[in-house]
C-alpha cells in the first residue's frame, strides 16, 4: 500500500516538548526507503527508535509548519547519516557525523512550512537520482544537495565503497520555537471558531 504525504501541513506537523502530546513511537515492521513507501509521522512526535540492516535505508515523512527544527541521531547504536529531502524527494540536506560517536545532527533554521522526508542510514549508504549520488562523496555538518544527482528526485540507495552500518536507532526531533498544534487541538480550534461565528451572527 502506498502511504503518502497528507496536503493539510498543519494536521500532520510535529508537536515538541512542552506539549502533553509529545511521544516516542517505535517502528513496526519496516518503514519503507522511497517516497512511496515511507511512514508518516502524525502530530505529537518527538523521537522515533528503529532498526536498520546494512542494506536499508528508513524515510519517515512529517509535516512542519515553519521554524527553527534539529533533527539528531543521539542514541543511535551505530555510525548514523541524515537526509533531509522535499516533498517530491528533492535532496536538501544532509549529515555525517555533527554528533560525537558518529552520530548525526541537523540544525534547520527557518526551515520553511512544508511536508518533508527526513532519511537515515549507516555509513557509506548514500541516496542516489537518475543523475547520480544526490550528496557529496565527503560530507561532515550539514550541506545541501551538491551530488551529480543532486538536481534529480531520490530514486534509491547504494553505497560509495564497502562500508557496512547498521544497528537500532533513534532519531529525535526538537525546536525552540512555540509547539504548533497537534490534529485533536487544530479540531478543536476549528469547532470554537465556528461557535463564536454562530454567536455573533445571532
Amino acid at each position: 500500500m502506498i502511504r503518502r504525504l497528507l496536503q493539510t501541513v498543519a494536521a500532520v506537523s510535529l508537536v515538541f516538548a512542552g506539549s502533553a502530546q509529545a511521544t516516542v513511537i517505535t517502528e513496526q515492521g519496516d518503514t519503507g526507503q522511497s517516497i512511496a513507501t515511507a511512514d508518516i509521522l502524525y502530530g505529537g512526535t518527538t523521537g522515533v527508535n528503529g532498526w536498520l540492516a546494512n542494506c536499508c535505508a528508513d524515510l519517515w515523512g512529517f509535516g512542519w509548519s515553519g521554524g527553527d527544527l534539529t533533527i539528531d541521531t543521539a542514541g543511535s547504536s551505530f555510525d548514523t547519516q541524515l537526509f533531509l529531502f522535499d516533498a517530491n524527494g528533492m535532496g536538501l540536506f544532509a549529515n555525517d557525523d555533527g554528533l560525537p560517536g558518529f552520530r548525526s545532527r541537523m540544525d534547520l533554521l527557518g526551515l520553511a512550512a512544508g511536508n518533508y522526508f527526513i532519511g537515515i542510514s549507516g555509513y557509506d549508504l548514500d541516496p542516489v537520482s537518475a543523475g547520480g549520488f544526490i550528496f557529496p562523496n565527503t560530507f561532515t555538518g550539514v550541506v545541501g544537495a551538491t551530488g551529480p544527482g543532486g538536481a534529480y528526485a531520490l530514486s534509491d540507495w547504494q553505497r560509495r565503497n564497502s562500508g557496512r552500518s547498521n544497528g537500532s536507532y533513534r532519531l529525535n526531533f526538537s525546536s525552540a520555537t512555540t509547539a504548533v498544534p497537534a490534529p485533536a487541538t487544530l479540531a478543536l480550534l476549528g469547532l470554537g471558531l465556528l461557535g463564536l461565528g454562530a454567536a455573533r451572527r445571532r
